[in-house]
C-alpha cells in the first residue's frame, strides 16, 4: 500500500479499517474529546510522528503515478526576458547616464536580458530533466530571484486533499532545445553569457546557483492565472495550505513511483 508521508503512515499492526482511512483503535487518543491532547502541541506532534493520530486515505484514493504538467516554453521565456529587461533598465536608471550613449546601452541591456534568459531556461531544463547541455559543467549562476523560483520548481504532493494528487512539471517533447524556445536557441553563447553576468553585476544584479539534486518543489507554479474585466488574479488551484510558508518542500514525501 502506498503511504503518502509520515503523518499519513499507518503502522503494520493496526487494524485494516485504519489502513482504509478510518479511526485506528479505541485506545488511540481523540483530539476532539481530549482537551489535553488538543492544547498540547508537543504531545500531539509526538502522537502524529508515531502514527497514532492523523489522516489515512483509502486505497482507491492513493496515487501511484504523477500528473505531468507541461510548461509553455514560449511564455516561460518571454516572462523571464521581460522581467530581466525591466530590472536591468531600472538598475541602469539608478546610475548616471552618459549623454549620447542611451541607445547603445539600451541595446546592450536588451541583449544581456535575452542572454541571461537563455541561461535561466537551461537551468530549468537541467532541474527538470537529466539533460546536460553544459557538458561537465553542473551549473551556472543565474539571477538570484529566478534561481530561487527554479529551485522551488519541482514535484508537488498536494496536501489537505482527500484524493492524493502528485504534480510534476515537465517540458514538451518539441518546440525547444534544452529549455530554450527553438526561435531563440541560437542566441545561447557561453562567452556572451559570462559577459552578460559581468555587465549585470556591475549594475547591481545578484546571482545564485540552483541545486539540481533536489527534484521536489513548492506549489508556486500551480497558481492559476486569470484576467477578467482588466483585473489580473492568481487563484489557488489546489488547497491553500499548499501555498503557505509552513508547507515547505522538505516535508514532502517520496512517492512510491520514485522509490527504489
Amino acid at each position: 500500500m502506498h503511504t503518502p508521508n509520515k503523518s499519513y503512515e499507518s503502522k503494520p499492526n493496526q487494524q485494516e479499517d485504519c489502513r482504509e482511512g478510518y479511526a485506528a483503535t479505541q485506545s488511540v487518543p481523540d483530539a476532539n474529546r481530549d482537551p489535553e491532547l488538543s492544547e498540547n502541541y508537543n504531545f500531539t506532534t509526538e502522537l502524529r510522528e508515531k502514527g497514532y493520530v492523523g489522516f489515512w486515505r483509502k486505497r482507491d484514493q492513493t496515487c501511484y503515478e504523477p500528473t505531468a504538467v507541461e510548461l509553455n516554453v514560449a511564455d516561460y521565456f518571454n516572462a523571464i526576458q521581460n522581467t530581466l529587461n525591466g530590472v536591468l533598465n531600472r538598475l541602469f536608471e539608478k546610475r548616471s547616464q552618459l549623454p549620447g550613449e542611451t541607445i547603445t546601452i539600451t541595446n546592450r541591456i536588451e541583449t544581456s536580458a535575452t542572454t541571461l534568459t537563455c541561461g535561466c531556461c537551461l537551468m530549468t531544463c537541467m532541474k527538470l530533466t537529466n539533460h546536460k547541455p553544459l557538458g561537465n559543467l553542473r551549473s551556472i549562476p543565474i539571477p538570484s530571484g529566478f534561481a530561487f523560483a527554479i529551485q522551488q520548481l519541482g514535484i508537488v504532493n498536494v496536501a489537505d486533499s482527500p484524493q492524493e494528487r502528485i504534480f510534476i512539471p515537465c517540458f514538451p517533447n518539441t518546440v525547444h532545445i534544452n529549455g530554450v524556445p527553438n526561435a531563440q536557441a541560437h542566441l545561447w553563447n557561453p562567452n556572451a553569457y559570462a559577459q552578460a553576468i559581468e555587465y549585470a553585476t556591475t549594475l547591481g544584479l545578484h546571482f545564485a546557483a540552483v541545486d539540481l539534486r533536489n527534484k521536489y518543489g513548492s506549489a508556486w507554479w500551480l497558481f492559476r492565472q486569470t484576467y477578467e474585466e482588466e483585473i489580473f488574479e492568481l487563484e489557488c488551484s489546489i488547497p491553500e495550505v499548499n501555498f503557505t510558508k509552513s508547507h515547505g518542500r522538505d516535508t514532502l514525501p517520496v512517492p512510491q513511483w520514485q522509490r527504489a
